[in-house]
């Protein structure tokens, strides 16, 4: 017995003679999934329910909002188009607070911040671009009077920017503002030199006393490579040369002697 559910598929074509000519091809609904013709239903069905099986698992998400990503721990395990959560994007919100830190210490009562929260904790970002703020070049001007948490900083590891009140007091080059933004001191690497500046040396004056950037490590008093005779001497390393202390023994210093001395040595005893 023929089954009644059939699926027909007819072809036709008109003879040149302007005859109708069918064929028909009787197959089995059955194999609707295996038609050679395209019709393969399978593949929709199998999307269908794996969007089905996220969605009502509490798999929502394909998307997030701006300066969000996606929490790939929450990928749906039958389609990771689809996820539960999104996470702040730390590219932007770049500063975790730790401990007892406030956004206020870090970037200043001045700063424009930004603060976005998820499972990880709470997340901020910091900016300084506010037209409305006079700010002294932190490097070079620090301002006449500062109140506690007046500065704006962009970033946790940038240097802090301080308000002008009145006016912005310049350090005169080299100095630059001391780490309490309350005056000019020299460059880190200027140094009070024990020997002496190299020659063409930069100095810096702070607090009445003078610095330089490049010290000598020698004060080459060393002149000789053997010590003359008649003379004691000392060795110099760095230059490794001698120079002269003083007289040998039964050797007098001319230049010490008084002219009595001179004297008797140029007159001979009788």
């Amino acid at each position: 017995m023929i089954n009644a559910k059939i699926l027909l598929i007819a072809s036709a074509g008109f003879l040149l003679s302007g005859s109708f000519q069918t064929e028909a091809s009787v197959r089995s609904i059955v194999d609707v999934g295996k038609s050679e013709f395209g019709l393969n239903f399978s593949n929709v069905d199998t999307g269908l329910k794996t969007d089905t099986l996220c969605t009502d698992t509490g798999y929502t998400l394909t998307s997030c909002e701006s300066n969000h990503v996606p929490d790939e721990t929450s990928r749906c395990p039958n389609n990771p188009k689809y996820f539960k959560y999104c996470l702040c994007d730390t590219s932007f919100y770049d500063i975790t607070l730790n401990g007892n830190e406030t956004i206020e210490s870090i970037c200043g009562k001045l700063a424009t911040t930004q603060g976005c929260t998820d499972k990880k904790g709470s997340h901020y970002t910091c900016s300084c671009a506010n037209d409305s703020l006079t700010l002294c070049n932190a490097e070079n001007e620090y301002p006449l009077t500062i109140k506690a948490g007046y500065f704006c900083r962009s970033g946790r590891n940038e240097n802090p920017s301080w308000i002008q009140k009145n006016s912005c007091k310049s350090c005169e080059i080299p100095l630059v503002v001391n780490a309490s933004k309350t005056g000019c001191s020299c460059p880190a690497e200027y140094k009070e030199c024990n020997l002496g500046p190299e020659v063409g040396a930069n100095s810096c004056t702070e607090n009445g006393i003078t610095k330089y950037d490049n010290c000598k490590d020698c004060e080459n008093l060393g002149t000789y490579t053997t010590c003359p005779a008649g003379y004691t001497c000392s060795f110099e390393d760095c230059s490794d040369k001698y120079y002269i202390t003083g007289c040998a023994t039964g050797y007098t210093n001319i230049q010490d002697c008084s002219w009595k001395c001179k004297f008797m040595k140029i007159m001979p005893k009788n």
